[in-house]
């Protein structure tokens, strides 16, 4: 009996769900995101980090499967001035 009553309550919160979520009107079909502002986020600290520890721009384009003017962006972004030629005596 407990079997039974789950099952439908089980059943009437897809019922709800896809009512309120489906995109094709029938609950048949979801849009589910796929997190790409987080992951996107977590490759572009990586790469500040990376530029950070002395791996150049041409390196992490290549790495990342990008150009070096999207990787010069990511950096520019973090407003991080590039403490590697601070070190340089002019």
């Amino acid at each position: 009996m407990h079997f039974t009553v789950q099952r439908e309550a089980d059943e009437c919160s897809r019922v709800k769900l896809a009512e309120q979520y489906g995109i094709d009107g029938t609950g048949d079909r979801f849009l589910l995101p796929r997190a790409e502002r987080a992951l996107n986020a977590v490759r572009n600290a990586q790469i500040r980090a990376d530029y950070m520890a002395t791996r150049s721009l041409r390196q992490l384009a290549i790495q990342h499967g990008m150009t070096e003017r999207h990787a010069s962006r990511i950096v520019a972004k973090a407003q991080v001035g590039d403490q590697r030629q601070s070190t340089l005596d002019l």
